[in-house]
């Protein structure tokens, strides 16, 4: 594991050009972006269904907030607690889900979460879509221990990340998936666009503010931080959707 601190404020998404046109192109970017919300929805009202009134979610790395705006879905009462290392991207989140949802936002990197107490309700369901990646190891264990405190008895985490490949043959299969996602579904949107986003994977690899670990190590990560039912919920090439409860 990598022991270096990572430092939020020097990463491209203090940049608001740049978090402007992740969430523009995110459809096309993203793999099965739409199925991915689809199942955590299901995951959502699977575990929560009507058991809770007002069920308090909290959105870690919330970006414009579309999970949380997905999960209004399935249950419109619910509270939601909208952290993002960004201004930018809160702004988004607080334009796309009612005032009457948010119990708070919160602007403040994963790295300062760890002792501070900016959470003041425990969480029936914490979930972050495609941020904690950038993490190193000794980092997400400790964020995974900081979800696992903040959960309610009972209460569901889940993960949406690309992982780490296991090998490097396995990695460049995964990347020339992501790629072929990425050429088809342009060309299905964005026919005309001038400039192709397939470079993205290899962009990805090269940025140094990427610090994925494997899947095995990150299950290993959140079960010795307490959960439990750890499971993998869905993988495509790079992308994993997992998680566990307390």
């Amino acid at each position: 594991m990598k022991n270096s601190k990572t430092d939020f404020s020097k990463t491209q998404w203090t940049n608001n050009g740049f978090a402007h046109e992740y969430l523009r192109e995110s459809d096309i970017y993203i793999p099965q972006r739409e199925h991915v919300l689809q199942l955590i929805k299901l995951i959502f009202s699977f575990y929560i269904n009507n058991k809770i009134i007002n069920p308090h979610v909290i959105d870690l790395g919330c970006g414009d907030g579309a999970i949380t705006k997905a999960l209004l879905d399935v249950h419109k009462n619910l509270l939601s607690t909208l952290i993002d290392g960004s201004e930018h991207m809160l702004e988004s989140a607080r334009k796309n889900i009612p005032n009457t949802n948010i119990k708070r936002t919160v602007h403040i990197s994963f790295q300062d979460l760890y002792g501070s107490s900016v959470i003041e309700d425990d969480a029936d369901f914490i979930v972050s879509s495609l941020a904690i990646h950038h993490l190193n190891g000794i980092e997400k264990g400790r964020l995974f221990k900081y979800i696992y405190a903040k959960l309610k008895p009972g209460g569901l985490f889940i993960n949406y990340d690309p992982v780490l490949s296991p090998s490097q043959e396995l990695e460049q299969l995964d990347l020339i998936i992501w790629k072929e996602w990425i050429l088809k579904y342009e060309a299905k949107i964005s026919p005309r666009r001038d400039t192709s986003l397939e470079y993205i994977p290899s962009q990805y690899k090269s940025n140094k503010d990427n610090v994925p670990d494997t899947l095995d190590s990150q299950l290993e990560m959140m079960k010795k931080a307490g959960f439990v039912d750890v499971n993998l919920f869905y993988k495509y090439g790079l992308f994993c959707l997992f998680g566990g409860r307390k």
